[in-house]
């Protein structure tokens, strides 16, 4: 999707639209990033 060049309106209807797209989601934490899948999993950037 990063070559859509999508802005941050339009990445959020396309999950407003898709919620899919968040089963998955991406959480960063400075330099750090994680699938956050289960959610227990965003303890690891805590």
């Amino acid at each position: 999707y990063k070559d859509l060049e999508l802005d941050e309106d339009e990445i959020i209807l396309a999950m407003i639209e898709n919620p899919r797209l968040m089963q998955r989601p991406i959480v960063i934490n400075g330099q750090k990033g994680i699938i956050a899948r289960p959610a227990d999993e965003i303890k690891t950037l805590l």
